[in-house]
């Protein structure tokens, strides 16, 4: 079961999602050139990934015969919460004489990595892996062959073995495995060389390291197919022998995955994130509930929590590489709230009024010029902590128009239209800071913006 879910901050936060009339509101022209700052940046590439042969999370409780894709012949295999306990689901097989198996595809001339989590609880006589056939039924129906054999006197321990070439009954000892313990097993598929090789451990959702792949006593650590029939592989199979094998003989199966790609993948897919689209909607409001007009901002998209006051809503969105969403909403006089998301959520995002806070910005004396309305001005300037010259990274506005403060330096520059008053409001927000605002008019377009911390307002 994939219990990790985590996403990525992009550079430029913001795309446009819907239309506008020109020269509507100043909401409308931020999102014009908003759409434009952002155009081209928010690509999101595929990548090679493990994909789920099967978790059984979503499986039912009981036999696996029938369900998933699975089929199963003479032995039991069932659908059993977790022995190590909790809600997970896993597979669980008893050395019982038989077989089951599940298609899964490795076609011919190309290099996958298998990877699954084992544990058994008393010694028994299984194999798994993959197999060439579309209804496996016999040990030689094997390519690649993992296992363990029932106790006897040539093998008394809890041996981890692989089948390595076609010579029956022929087997190499890679580990010693400890009854009650999950163990997290690679196996690297070459279905051009008919070969593979293997990587081991028992850390809790861990990537496998250097030395966690195994070798047999000759320092081996790549293994021939039991059977190289030159074709595609077919099917994930399983299967359990009987003999000296005790009643108790059980073993799990669970998190099967197969990489998409001939890379080697040695993550964990235990640790990948999570994939899909997300959906962010709910209020914005203060704390007394009254609804509130704000800007939303996650994963490339944006929208206003206005006309009416309070709702929005952000469909589709892209995740970050991490898996993560971040959520950002700005009001005026209220601080930031941004919060990192793990998956969809309708809420009510509270805003805290800025209160108080000291204000490090020389004042100005700003005029009104109704004859330079609408004109267009450059503006620039540096967002700086309090009052020294430490950068600060942030998003500026100016009558519609926007930038961010992020390159290091907390340089910003705009070209904006002047409103009916030949003036501009200046505002800038950051996360842990006091909002800013400040209003100026065409005979100060150099401004630094001093912030103070969120901490400093009463």
């Amino acid at each position: 079961m994939n219990t990790r879910l985590s996403r990525v901050v992009r550079t430029c936060p913001v795309r446009a999602s819907h239309s506008y009339k020109t020269g509507s509101t100043w909401r409308a022209r931020f999102l014009a050139h908003m759409a434009a700052l952002c155009a081209g940046l928010l690509v999101v590439s595929a990548q090679a990934a493990f994909q789920a042969v099967d978790t059984f999370d979503n499986l039912n409780l009981g036999t696996i015969n029938g369900q998933s894709g699975w089929s199963l012949s003479g032995t039991s295999g069932d659908v059993v919460l977790d022995p190590a306990g909790g809600s997970n689901k896993a597979l669980e097989v008893s050395t019982e004489s038989g077989t089951l198996e599940k298609a899964m595809t490795i076609p011919l001339n190309t290099t996958r990595m298998l990877f699954m989590r084992l544990r058994f609880e008393e010694h028994g006589s299984y194999s798994f892996g993959a197999s060439f056939a579309s209804n496996p039924a016999e040990f030689v129906d094997f390519s690649a062959e993992l296992g363990m054999a029932a106790a006897t006197t040539g093998d008394p321990n809890n041996d981890f073995r692989v089948a390595n070439g076609s010579t029956t009954g022929i087997y190499d000892v890679l580990s010693t495995l400890v009854p009650g313990t999950w163990y997290n097993v690679w196996v690297l598929i070459n279905n051009t060389t008919e070969s593979y090789e293997v990587w081991l451990n028992s850390v809790p959702a861990g990537d496998a390291q250097a030395g966690d792949q195994q070798d047999n006593d000759q320092n081996e650590t790549s293994f021939g197919f039991r059977t190289a029939a030159g074709t595609d592989l077919k099917t994930f199979f399983m299967k359990t022998g009987g003999g000296s094998s005790p009643t108790n003989g059980r073993f799990y199966l669970d998190d099967i995955y197969l990489e998409d790609s001939g890379e080697t993948n040695l993550s964990n897919p235990m640790n990948a994130p999570p994939t899909g689209p997300v959906t962010l909607s709910g209020t914005v409001e203060t704390a007394t509930a009254t609804p509130l007009c704000g800007m939303v901002l996650a994963s490339g998209q944006y929208t206003f929590s206005c006309n009416p006051n309070g709702p929005f809503v952000l469909s589709d969105l892209p995740r970050e590489n991490d898996g993560t969403v971040k959520r950002q909403v700005y009001v005026d006089g209220f601080f930031p709230e941004i919060d990192v998301l793990l998956d969809s959520i309708e809420e009510t995002v509270v805003m805290t009024r800025a209160g108080t806070c000291p204000d490090y910005n020389t004042p100005y004396d700003v005029n009104v010029f109704p004859g330079s309305a609408g004109q267009r001005i450059d503006i620039s300037g540096t967002v700086l902590l309090q009052d020294t010259q430490t950068p600060v990274c942030a998003m500026v506005l100016a009558n519609g128009q926007s930038t961010f403060s992020c390159d290091g330096s907390g340089t910003y520059a705009l070209n904006i239209p002047l409103d009916q008053n030949g003036q501009f409001k200046l505002q800038a927000y950051a996360d842990g800071f006091a909002p800013n605002i400040q209003v100026f008019d065409e005979f100060s377009p150099d401004n630094d913006v001093r912030m103070a911390r969120a901490s400093e307002c009463q």
